[in-house]
């Protein structure tokens, strides 16, 4: 059997102390929540969604997404300028071997050109870390 709920139910806001989430300002921000803001605005590009989710303390809201993809984007053309176009990751110490895994990805699919076909190439470096002994 469904359960019936009054109009003073339905109507019913929770202050965020009673909502079960924490409230947290963009001072101490939850990865969680940015998290997954960021994942739905990359799949879904919808500012009417990425709010919704704010809006339930699920995810950041959509001027925040902007923001955190704007400085994600100007910190790896601040890195390709000192690396002569290439983007390497501040990460990697110089002079230790790297090893690298490289694969493409052909699709013949629907694709956002109308040509249906999509060819990718994707690349990842790894370095071991140094051991402690």
């Amino acid at each position: 059997m469904y359960e019936a709920k009054s109009s003073k139910q339905m109507m019913y806001i929770p202050k965020h102390s009673e909502s079960g989430f924490r409230h947290l300002s963009s001072k101490h921000e939850n990865p969680h929540v940015l998290g997954v803001g960021l994942k739905v605005h990359t799949y879904t590009r919808s500012k009417h969604l990425v709010n919704y989710l704010h809006a339930n303390n699920v995810s950041v809201d959509y001027t925040r997404i902007l923001r955190v993809e704007t400085q994600l984007a100007e910190a790896v053309a601040r890195r390709m300028k000192l690396t002569n176009g290439i983007f390497v990751p501040p990460g990697l110490k110089k002079g230790k071997p790297i090893f690298f895994a490289v694969d493409n990805i052909d699709f013949s699919e629907d694709t956002p050109d109308g040509k249906h076909t999509l060819h990718g190439t994707m690349m990842t470096v790894f370095q071991q870390e140094d051991n402690a002994t």
